[in-house]
Order: C-alpha cells, then sequence, then structure tokens
C-alpha cells in the first residue's frame, strides 16, 4: 500500500525527541524489547524486564496511541466505491510483501491467508494435545487439571476457568516457592522434578478444595463470578511475599505451560469458530470492509503525524500490528500495512461476530452483529494477555524459573476496540450495500 502524496510525511527537522514520555518508551523498547512483542518478551527471552517498568510503559504507549488515532470514529469514510477498494487492494498487496516475518507477516502468504479464526485454537483439542504428549505429573498437566476442577465444580467456561487458576496460582507463588526450597535441601533431588510435585501439591490440597467448595457455593447464591473470586482471594490466607527465587523447570514444562494458560485468551466455541471462518470464506464484502478499515485506520494516523512530525522522532515499535516505517532516501517516511491486523482481528474479533450472528438465528451478517461482536471481543479481555514472569537461570543449560504471572494490556485497547466498535459496521453496510468485494 504505498502512501501516495496525501500519506507522505516529511521527516522530522527537529532530529532530537522533545516528548519526554515517549522518549521513555523509546528507552524501553531499546533496553528490553527489541522486534519482540512486550507481552512475550519473557516467554521468548526467558528474561522479563521489570512488572513496574513495562507497566509504566503501557500507560505511556496507551496515552501515545489515543492520541495518536482516537479520533478516528470520527474521522473515517463509509462512502466508497468498487474502483476505491480495488486500487487500495493493489497498494496493500504491494506493501504487505515489505513485512519482514519478525512482525508477523507469512513469507508468501496472499491476503486471504489471514484471513483465519485459527479453527484449531479450541479448548478441547489444545487440552488434549497437550495431555497425550505430557508426562502425567508435567506443570502443564497439573495446571490443565486445575482448569478441570474449576470447571466441573464451579460450572464455567474453560477460558474462565484458566484466568482463575492464574490468579489463584499466582497468589500461592511465595507459598509455592518456599516449599520447593525445603523440599530441595536434599540436593540430590533434581528442582525442576521438585516443581512438578510442588504443582501436584497446590492441586490435592485441602486449600484448594476449600476454594473450590466455597466458590462454588457463592455462584449458586447468584453471585457474580469475579466479584466472588475476587472476595476469595482477598479473603484468604495472606502470603508472605518472597523476593527472589523462583521454580525451576524443564524446557518442556515451560514450553507447555505458555500454552496452557494461554487458553485464557481462547473463550470461543467450535461452533463460534467454524461461523467466524465460514462468514470470513463466504461473505466477500466482509473482507473488503476489514481492508478499508485498515487502510482508514493507517491514513488518519498518516494525518496525525503530518501535523505533528515531532512524533516521527520517536519509536513506533508498539504500533507494528498495525503498520511500519519505511524511511526513503530524501527522508520521507511510508507507512506500509502489517497484514498481521487481519488476522489479529479475524482471530479474536470475527468469532465473537459469529457469536452475535449465532445468538440471533441469522442468515445474513448486518453491521448490527459486527458492532455487537467488537463490543463482545472487548467484554471478553481479548486486549488483554497473561504473562509467565521467566527467567532462564545462569546456571542451567536446560530449564527456566517461573517467578510469578502478570496481566498486560494492550495498549490499543481503547482507542481500536473504539474505531471496530463505530466504524467497522458503517464500512461494512456500504461494502454489502454496493457489492464491494477484493476482488482483483
Amino acid at each position: 500500500m504505498s502512501l501516495n502524496h496525501e500519506r507522505r510525511i516529511p521527516a522530522n527537522p527537529q532530529g532530537e525527541p522533545n516528548d519526554d514520555k515517549l522518549s521513555r518508551i523509546d528507552d524501553y523498547i531499546r533496553d528490553h524489547i527489541g522486534i519482540t512483542p512486550t507481552k512475550y518478551a519473557s516467554e521468548e527471552q526467558k528474561a522479563c524486564p521489570p512488572i513496574d517498568l513495562a507497566q509504566t510503559a503501557q500507560r505511556l504507549m496507551a496515552q501515545d496511541h489515543q492520541r495518536t488515532y482516537g479520533g478516528f470514529s470520527q474521522g473515517f469514510s463509509s462512502d466508497f466505491d468498487q474502483d476505491f477498494v480495488t486500487r487500495v487492494l493493489g497498494e496493500y498487496r504491494s506493501d504487505m510483501v515489505k513485512v519482514p516475518a519478525d512482525y508477523g507477516a507469512v513469507p508468501g502468504a496472499d491476503i486471504d491467508d489471514y484471513f483465519n479464526v485459527g479453527i484449531n485454537r479450541q479448548y478441547e483439542l489444545i487440552r488434549d494435545e497437550v495431555l497425550d504428549s505430557s508426562e502425567e505429573q508435567s506443570v502443564a498437566s497439573t495446571f490443565l487439571h486445575v482448569i478441570e476442577k474449576y470447571r466441573s465444580r464451579v460450572g464455567i467456561e474453560p477460558w474462565e476457568a484458566a484466568r482463575l487458576a492464574i490468579r489463584l496460582i499466582r497468589k500461592q507463588m511465595p507459598s509455592m516457592i518456599e516449599r520447593s526450597r525445603q523440599l530441595s535441601l536434599d540436593k540430590a533431588v533434581d528442582k525442576r522434578l521438585i516443581t512438578r510435585q510442588v504443582f501436584l501439591e497446590f492441586l490435592n490440597s485441602q486449600a484448594f478444595e476449600l476454594h473450590l467448595q466455597m466458590l462454588a457455593a457463592e455462584i449458586q447464591e447468584g453471585r457474580n463470578l469475579t466479584l466472588a473470586f475476587n472476595y476469595l482471594l482477598k479473603e484468604g490466607e495472606e502470603v508472605t511475599k518472597q523476593k527472589d527465587g523462583g521454580l525451576e523447570m524443564f524446557d518442556e514444562d515451560f514450553q507447555k505451560l505458555c500454552v496452557v494458560y494461554h487458553l485464557a485468551e481462547r473463550p470461543y466455541t467450535k461452533a463460534e469458530l467454524l461461523m467466524g471462518q465460514e462468514l470470513l470464506d463466504n461473505d466477500p464484502n466482509f473482507k473488503a470492509a476489514l481492508i478499508v478499515f485498515h487502510y482508514q485506520l493507517m491514513k488518519f494516523i498518516a494525518g496525525y503525524l503530518a501535523k505533528h512530525p515531532e512524533r516521527l522522532a520517536h519509536s513506533f515499535e508498539f504500533m507494528t500490528e498495525i503498520f511500519l516505517t519505511v524511511e526513503g532516501e530524501g527522508g520521507e517516511v511510508t507507512l506500509i500495512p502489517n497484514p498481521k491486523l487481519m488476522k489479529v482481528v479475524s482471530r479474536n474479533v470475527v468469532p465473537a461476530i459469529a457469536r452475535a450472528y449465532l445468538a440471533d438465528g441469522a442468515t445474513d451478517l448486518t453491521e448490527q452483529h459486527i458492532a455487537q461482536g467488537a463490543v463482545t471481543a472487548k467484554d471478553l479481555l481479548l486486549f488483554q494477555t497473561f504473562i509467565g514472569e521467566f527467567h532462564a537461570p545462569e546456571d542451567a543449560e536446560d530449564g527456566v524459573s517461573l517467578h510469578s504471572f502478570f496481566s498486560q494490556t494492550c495498549p490499543a485497547m481503547q482507542p481500536f476496540s473504539k474505531a471496530l466498535i463505530e466504524a467497522l459496521p458503517p464500512i461494512y453496510r456500504n461494502c454489502k450495500d454496493k457489492n464491494i468485494t477484493i476482488k482483483e
């Protein structure tokens, strides 16, 4: 997607950053992220940055997203024709191939390949695959059993159970670390095996059983799940926080644990995933609307940057799911679309749209279904993720230590979800009324 004259941005003539907040983001990105997405830095690098620093950076990033494209919902256009979309699609396809794989692009893929909800992201498939390929007493298997206990005893969805399991284990981590230390006094026992034992002890503990009984009773009384859980977590036995130390585990335990706790981000049923893919495959107006949405979002951002060239002195690393910047020989900066955004929307938002579609018993997708789905995706906290705080022990060739869990919200959550809710439905309506598609 070449940016043409209206989307060409002059290079910043000032040279030096003049915004202290953005400079702090630049420092954080340079020192802790590189090209690795913030939310997975701990999992991929096994070296988690200080949580307080990460949270501060997230707040600053959110402010920057808001001011950069927070007004998009009032600045988009839903009046365009097929010729416009055909031109946009040509630019999109020519520019998307410039996006490196490091930023989520798939070498050789066409735009249609990104319209994929990920049918294999169903809870049952992931659970069975992990259990079939893991040792019975592995950390991941035990974590799954915790999730299953929440499901059967409290009567909640797997993704809800995964979130509760993460939060409960996070509170218990200091006592689990202390228990590991006690068992490690026998230096003949591998600490990674001790971690497996500690997780099993937690699963079978009286404290966990009592917690399940009390939570189930609260739900039967009609209490809100989150409020009831928060109350029990607060009223539970106070755990002394450890200043250092972690639970050492095998690389296999680490890798599969990451898969399991990310089930907290998989709230959709098989039917919703299948219907979401069907909507993408069979409604060409829907695909066209998503491409136009992405194009217009970038155009809006380009307009902001043209008015505020000083912003170009700072990193755009945390906006790379939307676009990348390319600087020309004359110092001009061009925005190119990252097609990964279509994958993100397809996986996290389209199944929610399918949920609204199925609930309505519809046979035809409407802008109301799209708006309802976008609201649902936001309410399901799909812009938030849990991450394990992992560190690689200096003296261990095979292994990693888990210190805690923390949650992280996408800094673009507010402006991006607002854009989806308010802008995508009328864009789709125009595509549908005029039968606009992404045909060549």
